[in-house]
């Protein structure tokens, strides 16, 4: 999990990672690629005219993603990768390199600190899955959903009727869109923990989500989980940026930083392997 280092400070200390808001996403061109899919699809099957009913769900699934899926869940992720010294990794989420690969074991942080036993009692979902990079693949499956409503969708369903019907469509859209990213972030073989609410459950979300301001002044809103306590032992190391490598002695300050950050919080130091970027880049 690459990170600056205010992140660092607040995974080891606070012992949380935060999970952010899927429409805030430092790129949302990513999310608009699948959906765009949906809507081709929708286009494709109206373009048939089998069923006149097409038309205005289009329409009316059009603005529900405009008014942000709101009416379907609210959708926090967060994003991991299997390569720990990764330049894009470093320049796009550590701080231009000057930040910080903390890496976990997969089996304690996925089945200990975040996925839920059945008939549990929380407000939420949790899932985790491993981005899926072929866009043909993305294609066919909002295809097949598209061609799914217009075998099902009564054509002369009304308003009141239909919005169940648009919410599950909705979700399913989403789902697989969050699956995928466009084959050109190949190289980021990405695995991401999703947490989503549903509408009835925002009351008690709005008891706990939090905003942070970016550079460019939006708000982002964001979750904090808690990994700490069900999985520490799951952390097993941390890479210091090739920025901060690349200055005469700051690795070593930054690995003494480190442990004591470890030691302080109470993690096994010996436990944590703390190790160097290898690349030769200085931000």
């Amino acid at each position: 999990h690459y990170t600056d280092l205010g992140g660092l400070e607040g995974i080891l200390q606070h012992g949380t990672i935060r999970l952010t808001d899927i429409f805030s996403l430092n790129d949302p061109k990513e999310l608009r690629h699948g959906m765009d899919y949906a809507l081709s699809a929708l286009q494709g099957e109206i373009s048939r005219n089998v069923n006149p009913g097409l038309p205005t769900f289009y329409y009316r699934f059009s603005k529900i993603l405009s008014d942000g899926m709101e009416e379907v869940g609210r959708f926090f992720v967060t994003a991991f990768s299997p390569r720990g010294d990764h330049l894009d990794k470093w320049r796009a989420y550590a701080d231009n390199g000057n930040g910080f690969a903390i890496g976990f074991r997969t089996t304690g942080m996925k089945k200990d600190a975040f996925l839920l036993p059945k008939g549990h009692s929380k407000p939420f979902e949790n899932h985790t899955f491993s981005i899926q990079y072929e866009d043909e693949t993305l294609r066919q499956r909002h295809a097949q959903l598209a061609e799914f409503v217009t075998r099902h969708l009564p054509p002369d369903m009304d308003a009141d009727a239909m919005k169940p019907f648009l919410v599950e469509y909705a979700l399913r859209c989403l789902t697989i869109s969050l699956l995928h990213k466009h084959s050109s972030y190949l190289d980021e073989a990405e695995y991401r923990f999703l947490q989503t609410w549903g509408p009835a459950n925002y009351s008690a979300l709005n008891k706990i989500i939090r905003c942070r301001r970016r550079t460019n002044g939006r708000y982002t809103p964001f979750l904090e989980h808690d990994w700490k306590t069900p999985a520490m032992k799951a952390l097993s190391d941390i890479i210091i940026g090739p920025t901060i490598c690349a200055r005469p002695g700051e690795f070593e300050r930054a690995r003494t930083y480190v442990e004591i950050l470890l030691r302080d919080n109470g993690y096994d130091v010996s436990k944590v392997k703390i190790t160097r970027s290898e690349i030769p880049y200085r931000g």
